[in-house]
């Protein structure tokens, strides 16, 4: 009978060698994987979203959310007159995953919702904590497949916020509802910048499109 042989030490090597470019060529894709999974998940926050405003428009004399004084109020915290008027049972139900791992709601609703069309032209923009909230009606949006209402425009990096801003150098790709209810994955650079400038924050795509509700976002 012979006895049982071992790995060599020279097979050992190959073995541990062979599975760390395994290891090394199969991280990346389950990477990808995972940012494919969270994004998913991301879009049909939005999009469940954009599905409840019509249900609060629908409940509120065709109008968008006004929550506080401002305008800046409202972009961030418009989900508080979602769970007033009956729409959702709690703030936590705008973005669960975001305030489970996160503590925020990284769900905002767009400044142009907010403001009268006619204060959002050059020259007569307020800034967005000074304009106080108008009453727009969901269908005064103009453009609905072009015009951006709602969407993800902050997350968590480590210790720092990262806004959907215009940062030409290194933009985030995150999901964005339309006025119609359909949700794109978008930079900021894909959408129209009317100006190259902002005037109190007015003129940036989605959040404070010039010209409102009236105004375009998506370039053509």
């Amino acid at each position: 009978m012979g006895c049982a042989r071992g790995f060599t030490l020279i097979e050992l090597v190959v073995v541990v060698g062979v599975g760390m470019i395994v290891l090394g060529l199969a991280l990346p894709s389950l990477a990808r994987a995972k940012q494919l999974g969270v994004a998913s998940r991301m879009s049909l926050t939005v999009r469940s979203n954009a599905q409840m405003l019509v249900v609060y428009g629908s409940a509120h004399r065709d109008s968008f959310p006004a929550y506080g004084r401002v305008a800046t109020e409202g972009m961030m915290d418009w989900m508080h007159a979602m769970v007033a008027g009956g729409v959702m049972e709690s703030v936590h139900e705008s973005d669960p995953d975001g305030y489970a791992k996160l503590g925020i709601g990284r769900v905002g609703l767009s400044g142009a919702a907010l403001y009268e069309s006619s204060r959002m032209v050059p020259g007569m923009a307020q800034h967005a904590n000074e304009a106080k909230i108008a009453g727009v009606r969901q269908a005064e949006v103009l453009f609905p497949s072009e015009k951006g209402i709602l969407g993800q425009y902050q997350d968590v990096a480590g210790e720092s916020h990262v806004f959907w801003s215009y940062v030409p150098w290194n933009p985030p790709r995150w999901p964005m509802a339309m006025g119609d209810g359909s949700v794109i994955v978008a930079a900021c650079t894909d959408f129209v910048l009317e100006h190259d400038f902002f005037e109190y924050w007015v003129g940036h795509p989605v959040f404070s499109t010039w010209s409102g509700v009236k105004g375009r976002d998506v370039r053509r």
